[in-house]
C-alpha cells in the first residue's frame, strides 16, 4: 500500500513515458541514420544521449526520495538494499557521462556506427534490470 504523502508528489516530471520515448528516439535516430547512410553522426548521438541522462537524473532522484520517504515511514527497506539503488543509480548516470564523451570524441567503444548500436542496446537491458530492481524494492 502506498502511503498517501507520496502520491502528492508531481507525477508529470518524473513520468517514465518521458525516458522511454527518448529511449525510442534514440532507437529509431540511430536507424535512420543507419539505413539512410547519413552518418556516422556521433556528437548528435551524444547529445541525445545526454538528454536521456538528464531525464534519468530526475527520475532517480525521485526513486530515492521516495524509497527514503518509504523508509521514514517505517516501510522495511534494507540500509543495503538501499545504498544498493543508490549505487546502481550513479554508476549507470557515470557510464552515461562517459560514452557522451566518448562519443564525441568518437574513442573506444564508438569507432563506428555498429558499435554505438550495440553499445546504446547494452545501455537500455541495463537500465531496464535497474528499474526492475527498484520496482521490486519500491512495490512490496
Amino acid at each position: 500500500m502506498k502511503p498517501k504523502s507520496l502520491q502528492s508528489v508531481p507525477n508529470d516530471v518524473f513520468d517514465t513515458t518521458r525516458i522511454e520515448s527518448a529511449i525510442k528516439d534514440l532507437s529509431t535516430f540511430w536507424n535512420e541514420v543507419h539505413e539512410l547512410g547519413r552518418g556516422p553522426m556521433f556528437e548528435e548521438f551524444g547529445r541525445r544521449i545526454d538528454e536521456l541522462r538528464q531525464r534519468l537524473v530526475e527520475h532517480f532522484v525521485y526513486t530515492e526520495q521516495r524509497l527514503e520517504s518509504l523508509r521514514e515511514l517505517g516501510e522495511p527497506i534494507a540500509t543495503s538494499e538501499f545504498d544498493q539503488i543508490l549505487r546502481q543509480h550513479a554508476e549507470f548516470l557515470d557510464r552515461l557521462a562517459v560514452d557522451v564523451e566518448r562519443l564525441r570524441a568518437q574513442e573506444t567503444p564508438f569507432m563506428n556506427w555498429v558499435d554505438v548500436g550495440r553499445e546504446f542496446d547494452l545501455l537500455v537491458e541495463r537500465l531496464d534490470q535497474i528499474e526492475r530492481n527498484d520496482e521490486t524494492v519500491v512495490d512490496r
